[in-house]
Formats: C-alpha cells, structure tokens, sequence
C-alpha cells in the first residue's frame, strides 16, 4: 500500500465522520427547534423606571401576556399545565 493510498483513505474516512457528525448537529438543531415550539416563552424586560415586568407567550393558544410579577408568571404556568 503506498503513502498516496493511505492519505487518500483517511481523507474518505475523515470525511464520513465529518458528515456523521454534521448530520448529528443538524438533527439536534431540528429536534430542539422542533421541542422548543412547544415550550412556553418568558422574557424579564424593564419599563422607564425600571421596573421588570414579564411578556408571557402560549405557543399552543398563540397569545401574548404582559405580567407584572415572578408570582403571576408561576401561576400562568400553574394554570396552562
């Protein structure tokens, strides 16, 4: 077997595995794309004074809420589940 041969054939292999495990990310980046349409979304913001309020969004009923505090967002969640 000659030197050429022998690159040439770890180039090949390297490359499947390459492959695999870009397959292997773009599945995980789908799968988790795919979950995370599910999941409830939460976002901490700020008014003018500084002051944090919660904006709530229900993916399966597709609505908005704008919360005032941790304790309303707990019973949000509480309530959807």
């Amino acid at each position: 077997m000659n030197l050429f041969y022998q690159l040439e054939q770890n180039h090949i292999i390297s490359n499947e595995g390459e492959f695999q495990m870009n397959l292997r990310h773009l599945w995980n980046d789908l799968s988790n794309v795919l979950v995370n349409r599910l999941e409830p979304r939460i976002i901490e913001k700020h008014d003018r004074c500084g002051q944090s309020y919660y904006e709530v969004y229900d993916p399966t009923s597709q609505k908005f809420s704008s919360l005032n505090s941790e304790k309303e967002v707990r019973a949000w969640l509480d309530q959807r589940y």
